[in-house]
This record gives C-alpha cells, structure tokens and sequence, in this order.
C-alpha cells in the first residue's frame, strides 16, 4: 500500500502536542516560594519569564546558572529538573530533556497528574529521537498510570511498526480499532492504513483483505477500492468465472476509465447472459465519450449493436414468458 500523508503523526501535530506539554514541565515559582531559597529562586524566574517569551535557550542557560547552586533540597532540585527539562524541550535538546524529565519523576516528588503528563511528553521525546523501544516504555508506563490521550496511544503502535515488530503494531491497532467500534466511534483514517501495512509487511493477505474492506467501508476513497479491487483480481488461485464481479466493483468504486475497461465488462455480461447490463455498460461508455472515438471506434459500435441486439431479444423473450404465463 503506497504511504498516504498522515501515515504516522506528523512533524506539525508532534510539535504542536509537544508544545503544549513544554508547559508541564515547571511549576509557577510563586506557588513554590516557601521551598525555593531566594538566590536559586531569582534566576529560575528569569528562566520562567523567558520561558514563557519562548526565549528556550536564554532560559536554559538561566537553569544551568541556578543549577550551579550547591546544597539543593528535594524541592528545590525537583523544581530544577523540570524548569530544566522544559527549558530543554522548548530549545530543541531532547536528550537534556529527557533526562531531566526522568529525574523528576523518579525523584518520587511529583503530584501524580503532572506525572501522567511528563511521561506523556518523554514518549513523544523519544518518538522524535527516533529511539522507539524508549518511546513504547513511557507510552507504555503512561498507559499504566491511566492516561487517556488517543494520540499517545496511537504512537504505540506505530513504534512497533518502526520497530519492525509489525505483529505486536497489528496486536495494538486492532484492539484500538475494536475499543473504538465498541464506543460507537469510527477509528481514525490512518489506524486502518498502518493496519493494512501491517499485513503486508506480513505477507498476510487474509488479514490484509480484511484490513482493506474495514477501510473501504470506513473510508470508501476510489484509490482504496482500486487497491482493494486489483489485489482481489491478482490474488493466486482466483478465479476467472468471478472476473464480471470484479468490474462490477470497480463500477461501484468509480474506477472504470479506459476504453477497454468498458469493451471487457460489456463483453463478459453479454457472453455471461447479461445482455440488459452488456448494453448500460456499453451505452455508459459511449455517453462519457470513451467508447466510439478513435481507431476502435468502429469495433466498438459493433459491440454497442451486439448489446443493443441482445437487450433487445432478451426483453422480447422477458415478455412471452409474461404472456405464456
């Protein structure tokens, strides 16, 4: 299946999650003020103003001044990991990052909601360092924890995959597809096209059959019903007598284009019985201007006679057996 845009999540959507998640990172000064001794305090609140002008790499530099400060207590260096991680995370410096993010929740110190969350961003971290086994541990730990953001959820999956452990992405984007169907919901776009991609790198055409007709039911777009359609057609052991059926598909899905597409489909409904369809299709062809141009047209016309003579004595034929009735 050729990679469609949205594949995996995008740069922007990882970017604009991780933005979001920067915040996280440090707890205002002011609700801290008791813990945090005034010389530590001051550069940590230039750091938290420059922070928020997105000024990233001034800030950090203004963690690391107060992080020079000996003598820390438990508070004070749980406040310097995050500001630090967040600092970082704003900069581009994910490995600082995530060391620091990994320090404040192992210091055991951190209220459990802004925990879920720091693992939420340690995972995405990962994701964008490419460091996948990294990534499914703290996708896997947020999980655990009770997060619930879909998006997270979705990375699993597509570590695996990334990981080249295309069975356990199967594993996962199936039982997502099932929550949602249980939920009433319909599952997103590119659940279904990892899904497909899964099978294939599988070699597993059953399962990717099944993935496909999930897709084209949720998504029915003439490139999936093509692929769909094709694969059916090319698949060993297929038989010729349902060759008609498979133009009938394709009729369905809106992918008859050439004019040989129409000569074949017409042409099997005749030599099938079906003079009735042997002509629509015919006169479909001729009405979008395919059929009757060009070197073929003559032999086209031809056919297009045939049909008409066919329909026509099968319509006779329809109403004596009317009247012997």
């Amino acid at each position: 299946m050729a990679r469609q845009k949205g594949f995996f999540m995008s740069s922007f959507r990882l970017t604009r999650l991780a933005v979001l998640l920067i915040a996280i990172g440090f707890t205002p000064l002011s609700q801290a003020q008791e813990t945090v001794r005034a010389e530590l305090g001051k550069p940590l609140q230039q750091a938290q103003d420059m922070m928020r002008a997105q000024r990233y790499k001034e800030a950090l530099a203004k963690v690391r001044d107060a992080d020079r400060i000996g003598a820390k207590n438990p508070a004070e260096q749980l406040m310097l990991d995050r500001m630090r991680g967040a600092a970082a995370q704003g900069a581009g410096d994910n490995a600082t990052a995530a060391k620091s993010y990994e320090a404040a929740i192992n210091s055991g110190k951190m209220p459990a909601g802004d925990n879920v969350k720091l693992m939420q961003a340690l995972a995405i971290l990962y994701y964008r360092a490419q460091d996948y086994a990294k990534s499914q541990v703290w996708i896997q730990r947020y999980i655990k924890e009770g997060g619930t953001d879909s998006q997270v959820r979705g990375l699993l999956a597509q570590t695996y995959f990334l990981n080249n452990d295309f069975a356990k992405a199967q594993k996962e984007l199936q039982a997502t597809i099932a929550a949602d169907e249980k939920a009433g919901r319909t599952p997103a776009e590119e659940t279904y096209q990892l899904l497909v991609s899964t099978a294939l790198k599988q070699s597993d055409t059953a399962a990717y059959v099944q993935a496909m007709e999930k897709l084209v039911r949720a998504y029915p777009k003439k490139q999936y019903w093509s692929e769909l359609v094709n694969r059916l057609a090319s698949k060993k052991g297929f038989s010729d007598r349902f060759t008609l059926d498979v133009f009938r598909l394709r009729l369905a899905g809106g992918l008859l284009k050439t004019a040989n597409d129409y000569m074949e489909m017409s042409q099997l409904a005749l030599q099938a019985g079906y003079a009735a369809e042997g002509k629509k299709i015919a006169d479909m062809g001729f009405k979008a201007g395919i059929l009757g141009v060009g070197a073929e047209g003559a032999r086209q016309k031809r056919l297009l006679d045939l049909a008409n003579k066919n329909a026509a004595a099968e319509k006779a034929g329809f109403a004596t057996a009317e009247a012997d009735a």
